[in-house]
C-alpha cells in the first residue's frame, strides 16, 4: 500500500537551517513559516538538481519527505491522493517503528540497522516554541 514511498525517502532537518538563514529564526516552533525554510523543504521533493530541471511543470520525484523531529510532508496531484499518502505513510512508519523495537529487543541490538538512526525526541527549545505556538490558538 505504500509503494509511493519508494526506496529512499528524504529526511529534511530544519535545525540545520535555523542558524544559517539570512535572518536567523529566534523561535524554533517547528513551523515552516518563511520562504527560505519553505524553499528548502520543497527542494527535498525533487531528486533532480536545479540545473537539470527543464521547466516549472516538471513533476516532483519524491512523494514524501520526512521532517526530523516533526513528522512528514506529502505531495500529490489531488487532495484524495495526498490524504491516502498521509494515512499510509503514518501506518508504515508505525510498522517500521514496531519492527525496529522488536529487532532491538530480540537481538539486544540493531546491529548494522542502527547506522544513521538519530534521536527523535524534541529538544527543549522545540518544546517551549511549540507550546507557545499552540497556546496562542486555544
Amino acid at each position: 500500500m505504500a509503494g509511493f514511498l519508494g526506496s529512499n525517502v528524504p529526511v529534511w532537518d530544519a535545525a540545520t537551517l535555523y542558524d544559517s538563514l539570512e535572518t536567523p529564526v529566534s523561535k524554533r516552533d517547528m513551523l515552516v513559516n518563511n520562504i527560505p525554510l519553505g524553499q528548502s523543504l520543497a527542494s527535498q521533493f525533487s531528486s533532480r538538481s536545479p540545473e537539470t530541471t527543464t521547466s516549472k511543470d516538471d513533476k516532483p520525484t519524491q512523494t514524501v519527505v520526512l521532517m526530523r523531529r516533526h513528522g512528514f510532508s506529502v505531495q500529490a496531484d489531488s487532495i484524495e491522493m495526498a490524504v491516502y499518502r498521509g494515512i499510509y505513510t503514518k501506518i508504515n512508519a508505525k510498522a517500521q517503528t514496531d519492527a525496529m523495537a522488536v529487532a532491538r529487543n530480540w537481538e539486544g541490538t540493531m546491529g548494522s540497522n542502527a547506522d544513521g538512526v538519530q534521536e527523535l525526541g524534541l529538544t527543549q527549545e522545540l518544546v517551549v516554541g511549540c507550546t507557545e505556538m499552540n497556546e496562542r490558538f486555544q
